[in-house]
């Protein structure tokens, strides 16, 4: 047998850079199909305060909770107080239940890591913890593509004001959307898939557009960040057919991927988190060629 084998090229298939230090302690996929176990940050005065570890997640406005689940730790946040429903993050059937009283605005928000500010309290801790300039799951704009995916059911699609799927601003978790002064997330209100965006505290811009998602049905929303720091929403792996175009963060910007509730009016309507994807763009799990274009 004669010849030279002159090059070895391995196929990404998520393994290269998925295992190249800091690069992947911020790429998760997780389908969530096992159990959840919980411990609960409780705020204070507005400003999240490490108190203790408990085995009941806190329902009231600020407070923030942990968990592990599909293999990751998440926190989530109370942007809109709980009747009394305990725990609001559970799983069944259908994935990682988002159990909502029904009550306005009566939401959570989750992600893999909620900048915070941590005062002492007690002892138990010390110091502030400021956030972080380089840290696990937050991104920095325009040094990196990134992308967060995350396909969900919900019963009732007139049970929500806010089911956005996006990127913000790292800083303390807000109350409502608007809250935040940076941001761009695909959102689905009341039934209507719409885009929502926000930089450096200014007017929110909203962009309806026509893909439809129904009741007890399962959808997967996607919002891409590319180096030129621009915004691209993806409905089922497709692009928006009425995007917010021309959307760019800042340089300096730097990013989480969240998930962010809120029920509207008197309606209940649980949502159920099936997979949850985000990294960089070269850790995807490519599914299909559209992948490659959109």
């Amino acid at each position: 047998m004669s010849g030279t084998i002159q090059q070895i090229t391995a196929i990404n298939a998520n393994l290269g850079p998925a295992f190249r230090a800091n690069d992947f302690t911020k790429y998760r996929y997780t389908e969530f199909d096992g159990p959840v176990d919980g411990s609960v940050f409780a705020a204070v005065a507005g400003a999240p305060d490490l108190v203790a570890l408990s085995g009941a997640p806190g329902v009231a406005v600020g407070d923030i909770n942990s968990l592990f689940a599909g293999g990751y730790s998440w926190q989530y946040y109370v942007n809109g107080a709980f009747a009394g429903q305990v725990p609001q993050v559970v799983n069944n059937q259908d994935g990682l239940l988002l159990s909502l009283d029904a009550a306005d605005n009566d939401g959570v928000e989750l992600a893999p890591l909620l900048a915070q500010a941590i005062t002492s309290v007690a002892g138990v801790h010390d110091g502030t913890m400021a956030i972080p300039s380089r840290a696990i799951d937050t991104f920095l704009a325009g040094t990196e593509d990134m992308f967060v995916r995350i396909k969900f059911k919900t019963e009732d699609v007139s049970a929500q004001d806010f089911v956005s799927v996006g990127f913000r601003l790292a800083q303390i978790p807000q109350t409502t959307l608007a809250g935040y002064t940076d941001y761009y997330v695909l959102n689905l209100n009341n039934g209507t898939t719409e885009t929502r965006s926000k930089l450096n505290n200014g007017t929110e811009s909203v962009s309806v557009s026509t893909e439809a998602v129904l009741d007890a049905g399962t959808v997967t929303y996607e919002v891409r960040i590319n180096k030129a720091r621009e915004a691209k929403a993806l409905v089922n792996g497709a692009v928006v057919a009425a995007g917010q175009s021309g959307f760019i963060f800042d340089s300096t910007d730097k990013l989480i991927p969240f998930l962010l509730v809120q029920n509207d009016g008197a309606d209940a309507g649980a949502i159920a988190v099936q997979l949850w994807e985000s990294g960089t763009w070269d850790q995807r799990n490519i599914t299909s060629l559209t992948d490659i274009t959109n």
